[in-house]
């Protein structure tokens, strides 16, 4: 595994260990930490174009911004040709969401990253997807690229998007079993904290959401 990954990202495995690091960390919610471990990681090798994408996350995700994180989508966007194509196509829907701001061409760079998820059997980024297609209307799609990542990749991202767009659709009770899901399964991740907040706020307990 680690072989294959060095080969398609970086060379150092020194900075492939910082970048393992730093996504943990990213995925658990603490996005100073991660910030700092993927800062590492380019310092190691400052061609790592997906510890550059995965900076730019923890950097926006952190508040920072956009003059300090996009710089990086800019330079993970520079070195993507070294990328594989699960990678190549993540770095393309962002940059395109973020810098260029084509959402046509951020869904098509998502869905082939999709698609690649399901041949490698690998998680990534079905949030970003679902979010773009219930963004442009397409609310049925968004529902059942996000059901597949509760069931594939069922991170706090993915799953925390999948509620707010259950709610959105008038489901409800089935926002509501997510929701659990999720809050049990990152309690402290700052986005489910601040859902919880919301739903509890828009339900009218506002003492338990102080």
């Amino acid at each position: 595994f680690l072989a294959g990954f060095i080969s398609n990202g970086t060379s150092s495995l020194r900075a492939l260990r910082k970048h393992m690091a730093g996504t943990r960390a990213l995925q658990r919610g603490d996005f100073a930490r991660s910030a700092e471990l993927l800062s590492e990681a380019i310092a190691l090798d400052s061609e790592f174009a997906y510890a550059h994408l995965a900076l730019a996350t923890a950097l926006e995700n952190g508040g920072q911004p956009r003059g300090r994180f996009l710089p990086e989508l800019v330079r993970a966007y520079a070195l993507r040709a070294g990328l594989t194509d699960r990678e190549r196509y993540a770095v393309e829907g962002v940059y395109h969401l973020r810098v260029t701001g084509d959402i046509r061409k951020s869904i098509v760079a998502f869905q082939n990253h999709v698609e690649e998820l399901r041949r490698t059997g690998e998680g990534g980024w079905y949030g970003t997807l679902g979010f773009l297609l219930q963004l442009t209307g397409q609310l049925h799609a968004a529902e059942a690229i996000l059901q597949e990542a509760r069931v594939r990749f069922p991170s706090a991202v993915n799953q925390t998007y999948l509620v707010g767009l259950l709610y959105a659709m008038g489901k409800d009770a089935q926002a509501d079993t997510v929701l659990g899901e999720v809050a049990t399964r990152f309690p402290e991740h700052p986005f489910v904290l601040e859902l919880r907040v919301r739903v509890l706020a828009n339900s009218g307990g506002y003492d338990a959401a102080h």
